[in-house]
Order: structure tokens, then C-alpha cells, then sequence
């Protein structure tokens, strides 16, 4: 009889410690997407010499702000006015650059803007995207074949821009619209090709 009981005592602890395993697993398995973000290191130094202006909420009623905003809005193909919209409504209400923080649901960083931009179902991380992933976008054959809306995401990974339109008929400078970096709003910026170069045109593939 105590054998019996032994044996019974033992299966269950062993039924336990696997359930427990399992359970383990499953919780560090759900919890990688949740930190994958974090690589998402935004705008550097670097790539900030390749900007030739910007436009915040601070500045975007300016003449040269106003300009450059009616100037995307009039290029881009209509049914690509509304996602550009979305991005100039984070610099319209000054939305902060931050990885803890969110506003309409998505996280504020650069794939948290573009996430939102895109309608994603959750915000996702530059990882989830073309070159590295491409359940969710394609990676364009060339910068020529963008179109305003969709986006450019760095080789390697950190950060992502939204593309808002060609700034010269070269195609050597664009503009974008982007989270940049903490203690950075929202903006719209006109960058050359040093800028750009770092970066793989993409698109959502719901677009």
C-alpha cells in the first residue's frame, strides 16, 4: 500500500513540474515580442546631418511649414491622403517620442507611429517588418516605386520613417513624417539622400 501511494505521490509531482514547465515556456515565449521593441533605438546623431529641416507643432503654422504640409497633401494619390493625415495629427497635437507611453492605443516610438499610420490591429517593432519580416509588409524593389504612406525602415534595425513624398523632382531628397528620438515630438522632415540611403522602402501589404 505505501508503494502504491509512493508511486501516485511521484506521477503527480512529475504531472505538476511538467504543467509548471509548460506554463514557464509559454509565459517567456508570449513575453519576446513584448521586449523586441526595445532595439528600436530611433533617429541618431548621424542620420540627423542628413535632415535639411523639419516641422513640429512648434513651427508648422510657419510659411515654410505650411507650405511643405499643403505641398504632400496636394502630390500624394488620394487614397493615400488619409494615412498622412494620421502622421501630421501626432505633430498637430505635439505627441512625444516614448517607449512607455502610448496615445490612441499604439506605443509612441517610431514602429509604434507607423503601426498607427498603417491601422495595425497592435503596435509593432521594426523587427516586424520588411527586410526582417514580411508577414506584414514587402520590401520594394526601389526607392522610385514609394509612394506617400508607405515607409523606410533601417538596415540595420532601429528605427523607421513614414515616406510623405518626394521633396525635388531629382528624387535626391524626401520628405517624412516620424517619432525621431526621446525628448522629440512628432515631425515632418525634409532629409537627402545620406539620410535615406540607410533605410529599405517598404509596404503594408493591406495597402
Amino acid at each position: 500500500m505505501r508503494s502504491a501511494i509512493h508511486v501516485d505521490m511521484n506521477r503527480s509531482i512529475s504531472r505538476l513540474l511538467v504543467t509548471l514547465g509548460s506554463t514557464l515556456s509559454l509565459a517567456a515565449c508570449s513575453a519576446a515580442p513584448e521586449t523586441s521593441f526595445a532595439e528600436d533605438t530611433g533617429d541618431t546623431a548621424t542620420e540627423a546631418l542628413g535632415q535639411i529641416s523639419r516641422c513640429t507643432h512648434a513651427n508648422m503654422a510657419s510659411s515654410s511649414c505650411a507650405a511643405v504640409r499643403a505641398q504632400i497633401l496636394n502630390d500624394a494619390p488620394q487614397n493615400r491622403v488619409e494615412l498622412l493625415n494620421r502622421g501630421l495629427d501626432w505633430v498637430d497635437r505635439d505627441i512625444m517620442y516614448s517607449q512607455s507611453k502610448t496615445t490612441d492605443g499604439y506605443r509612441r516610438d517610431c514602429s509604434g507611429f507607423v503601426s498607427m499610420v498603417w491601422g495595425e490591429s497592435q503596435t509593432y517593432s521594426t523587427a516586424s517588418y520588411a527586410p526582417y519580416d514580411t508577414s506584414a509588409t514587402t520590401q520594394l524593389a526601389s526607392y522610385e516605386d514609394l509612394l506617400p504612406g508607405d515607409a523606410l525602415n533601417k538596415v540595420p534595425r532601429g528605427h523607421i520613417v513614414l515616406f510623405a513624398g518626394w521633396a525635388n523632382n531629382a528624387h535626391t531628397a524626401m520628405y517624412v513624417l516620424e517619432e525621431s528620438q526621446t525628448g522629440s515630438p512628432a515631425l515632418l522632415a525634409k532629409v537627402s539622400a545620406t539620410y535615406f540611403a540607410r533605410f529599405r522602402p517598404i509596404r503594408s501589404n493591406n495597402l
